[in-house]
């Protein structure tokens, strides 16, 4: 027959292989590969499906080119970023809450957000309402410049709800990632290593991600120095070529065992 071949989330978000899905486990027996976003995956699918090749297609939605630290002085560093879309399970709203205390601190501190949804204007209300200083609501970008243009006077991704691809993002421009561990976070999280790269707290605590973001603040000068550091874990496993040449891989392969060379 025709070689065919899976792609896409194969365990889902927060799922042990045990507990897949029936039909996956289905889907996954006809074909031949199955490419999986994570490599957190890799491991137990191989287990699970001995007699099946398993690639890793790392989600991105970032060239080789574009991984290169934000140029800007950390002291001249004094937002956070937001990026991703303005919807509930995002929390964005925790994030001026966060704020919101650091103010009441006496420490004030800006936020650009870069998206769009349906929260926007509750967040708009909120920032207004609190007199939060240095906030932004960009919109949706898609440009990579313009992204990066936004991101240059800020020194850490704010993820306040679930972790998405946003992370890569941040991470290949340099910037460190606060993050909760308890939300339903998607493949993407696996690249965030605490201490390393981002910083975690507790989920719904306004007080809690405050402390977090302060810390980041106060030590960026340390965690800018290694956001070349940032950029090279994820270049070499989460770019858009390294997505694609485990396509290429798949196809060439079944090409060279049938047919010859690719």
């Amino acid at each position: 027959g025709v070689p065919a071949a899976v792609w896409g989330h194969a365990l889902g978000r927060q799922v042990a292989p045990s507990h897949m899905a029936a039909s996956r486990r289905r889907m996954f027996a006809m074909a031949g590969t199955i490419i999986c976003y994570c490599y957190a995956e890799q491991e137990p699918l191989q287990e699970l499906f001995p007699d099946k090749r398993i690639l890793v297609a790392g989600n991105s939605t970032v060239r080789v080119e574009e991984f290169s630290p934000l140029a800007t002085p950390p002291a001249e560093r004094t937002s956070l970023l937001f990026l991703g879309r303005l919807v509930e399970a995002k929390k964005p709203l925790l994030l001026l809450r966060a704020l919101q205390v650091l103010q009441g601190r006496g420490h004030k501190m800006g936020a650009v957000f870069v998206g769009e949804g349906p929260e926007r204007s509750k967040c708009e209300r909120f920032a207004r309402e609190s007199g939060l200083a240095g906030i932004v609501f960009a919109g949706e970008q898609f440009e990579r410049r313009k992204i990066r243009e936004l991101a240059a006077a800020c020194f850490a991704l704010a993820s306040p709800g679930y972790v998405g691809l946003s992370v890569l993002d941040a991470l290949s421009m340099g910037l460190p990632v606060a993050f909760s561990r308890n939300e339903p976070n998607a493949p993407e999280v696996e690249v965030l290593k605490e201490g390393r790269n981002a910083v975690i707290f507790q989920s719904d605590a306004p007080d809690l991600l405050a402390e977090a973001l302060i810390g980041l603040h106060r030590e960026r000068i340390d965690w800018l120095a290694r956001s070349g550091q940032f950029c090279q874990i994820v270049k070499h496993k989460y770019s858009i070529e390294r997505m694609a040449a485990q396509f290429v891989d798949f196809f060439c392969g079944t090409n060279q065992r049938e047919a010859g060379p690719c």
